[in-house]
């Protein structure tokens, strides 16, 4: 399966941050996700921040497989590394220095609450996991764990093995909860949901599922949003190649 994931684009962008090296990426399947892929590039140039869309053929390579992928190649050459889904954007233009505030200590993973509801570990199905629509890890930290795969395993969705390894080796998993939801579909226990169109704290929107027309539209539609009223603390990173 790995090798039929793609390389990391010859023309990777890195975001220097404070002397450190950012890394951010993003996978979409050549079959649906071109229009995605433009509107949420769109929304990171406004901010200021190079991303990197790797154009994945599905299912051939899976998602988890294709960062596996990604990683593997960028080897020791990045010190923070965040993952968008496609259908996916942040909210804020401090977002990248909210995420590497959390996980500076190089011991917290980040990212929205998650729960794989159709996998039961230990007769439940309830374990929140830090998603892959807006994650973020340092490298020591990934490395530490041992570089655990992104892709599903017995127990784990998309990269939900990341959580698993980090709670048994006692580190930090840092989650945003939902603030609104669209339409509510799945459960996070405790009365939380998450579903189409979640918006996780003010932080990031998060459309799901989006081979459905009607919620590459909303992604598409809070994406016009943000760029017709961008946010006045505009950052000013230095870009690298």
């Amino acid at each position: 399966m790995m090798a039929d994931c793609p390389k990391p684009p010859k023309d990777l962008q890195a975001l220097e941050h404070a002397g450190e090296r950012v890394v951010i990426a993003s996978f979409y399947g050549a079959n649906r996700g071109a229009r995605l892929a433009d509107a949420q590039r769109r929304v990171f140039e406004r901010f200021g921040w190079p991303i990197n869309q790797v154009e994945v053929e599905f299912p051939r390579c899976t998602h988890g497989f294709a960062v596996d992928r990604f990683l593997t190649e960028l080897g020791g050459d990045y010190d923070y590394f965040m993952l968008f889904d496609i259908d996916a954007v942040p909210l804020r233009s401090d977002f990248v220095n909210v995420a590497i505030d959390k996980i500076r200590d190089q011991r917290t993973v980040f990212g929205p609450a998650q729960q794989s509801n159709h996998i039961v570990v230990n007769d439940s199905v309830n374990h929140l996991y830090a998603g892959p629509s807006a994650f973020a890890i340092s490298r020591k930290m990934y490395e530490a764990l041992g570089r655990p795969t992104f892709d599903g395993t017995a127990r784990s969705d998309c990269a939900e093995e990341i959580t698993w390894r980090a709670e048994e080796q006692g580190y930090t998993v840092c989650l945003i909860f939902p603030a609104h939801v669209h339409e509510r579909r799945w459960q996070l226990g405790n009365g939380h949901a998450f579903g189409i169109g979640t918006t996780y704290g003010d932080l990031v929107f998060h459309a799901f599922l989006p081979g459905n027309p009607t919620n590459e539209r909303l992604f598409i539609e809070q994406c016009e949003r943000l760029l017709a009223h961008p946010t006045a603390d505009r950052l000013e990173p230095r870009l690298i190649a």
